[in-house]
């Protein structure tokens, strides 16, 4: 869905979703041709958003061409010292001191779930992704359970 060129994270799984049935749903303007990631506004600048991303990722129907896209991912957000995915990718937006990357449970137990989905090297990066966030899920509500689904896909699917 989007509303004036956005497209929001909350929606961004099921437009994708839909997308992936009907390709010709998700404006191409959303889509960025050197990297392959999706914009949050059509025609905007990095940076990029690794929520919009994953759930973008895991609404993708296509196994071929969700492959394709997690290597993308992987490529613009995957922090290999942290063993986790970036919250964001491109030029910094503010002050260095203040842009120090963050890491959001939510969006990387979205993104490692439909990593392991995938199975192969991809649900072992997704393993490795979650082992980052042990002891992540105290205290965080409904992001716990997206972590605890993506536990269980790296468990039980590839």
């Amino acid at each position: 869905a989007t509303e004036d060129g956005a497209l929001h994270a909350a929606t961004a799984e099921s437009s994708a979703r839909a997308a992936s049935a009907v390709p010709e749903l998700l404006p191409v303007t959303l889509r960025d041709s050197a990297t392959g990631l999706f914009r949050r506004t059509a025609g905007a600048g990095p940076p990029f958003h690794l929520a919009d991303q994953a759930a973008t990722l895991a609404a993708l129907t296509d196994l071929e061409a969700a492959a394709r896209f997690a290597d993308d991912i992987v490529a613009a957000f995957w922090d290999e010292e942290a063993s986790a995915f970036r919250d964001r990718a491109g030029a910094p937006t503010d002050p260095e001191a203040l842009d120090l990357p963050q890491y959001p449970l939510e969006a990387n137990a979205l993104a490692a779930g439909a990593l392991a989905r995938l199975g192969g090297g991809k649900r072992e990066l997704a393993r490795r992704c979650l082992a980052s966030f042990t002891d992540a899920c105290y205290g965080q509500g409904h992001a716990a359970a997206r972590l605890a689904l993506a536990v269980h896909a790296s468990l039980t699917t590839g």
